[in-house]
């Protein structure tokens, strides 16, 4: 992982945290962000799982998100009302801004204020289903399926670019703007490729991995 502007420093902490859960995380204060290496997901089921503290903010903080220029691919967030929100985009071209085919589908959790503790987030994919469900602390709290008209014209498959890394705190296309960073911890963050929530594999590994089943 990698960072810019300045070091993502590593933290720990002696909260009475569960025996599931890690003491230690990634610091990530504004404009610093993570860099991860690039997995190719585009084509199969996937789950994307990690853990969070974030401060209140007044504006948006970005999560995992790949978005950059020509890259619009997906983003996830905490909104300004500390709703987690995911948003993918379909493999058809586009400049981003013009081609309404290109949200394949989006989510936001019921749950908000999500600030100031430890949260776990877990987004799963099903491309057989074409659904999005969003998971906090293991209980479901918000789902979206793409429309069967769009599923039986289009692609399901997600927008995948080139790029060697996603990132972790920042939205390149904007990046800079304080609605494009991210300011928190962060750790255990895990990408499997299922569209089964993955509970429980809490710090079973170090920060970034890619489990096949």
């Amino acid at each position: 992982m990698g960072s810019s502007k300045k070091p993502v420093t590593l933290a720990c902490e002696n909260d009475n945290l569960p025996s599931h859960r890690c003491s230690c995380y990634a610091n990530i204060v504004a404009p610093a962000y993570l860099n991860i290496p690039a997995v190719q997901f585009q084509k199969t089921d996937v789950s994307w799982a990690w853990s969070a503290k974030v401060p209140k903010q007044s504006v948006r903080q970005m999560m995992f998100t790949n978005w950059g220029a020509q890259q619009w691919q997906f983003t996830s967030y905490l909104d300004s009302s500390g709703c987690f929100g995911v948003q993918l985009r379909r493999n058809v071209p586009t400049d981003g801004y013009t081609n309404t085919l290109q949200y394949l589908v989006s989510a936001t959790s019921s749950q908000c204020n999500l600030w100031n503790t430890w949260n776990d987030y877990d987004v799963t994919w099903s491309r057989k289903l074409s659904k999005l469900n969003i998971y906090i602390n293991g209980v479901l709290k918000g789902s979206s399926t793409v429309s069967a008209s769009m599923t039986s014209s289009y692609t399901s498959d997600m927008f995948i670019g080139n790029t060697e890394t996603h990132q972790f705190g920042a939205k390149l296309d904007t990046v800079g703007n304080a609605d494009s960073m991210f300011t928190g911890g962060v750790r255990d963050f895990r990408i499997y490729n299922t569209s089964e929530p993955q509970f429980q594999d809490r710090c079973k590994n170090s920060f970034g991995y890619w489990k096949k089943f």
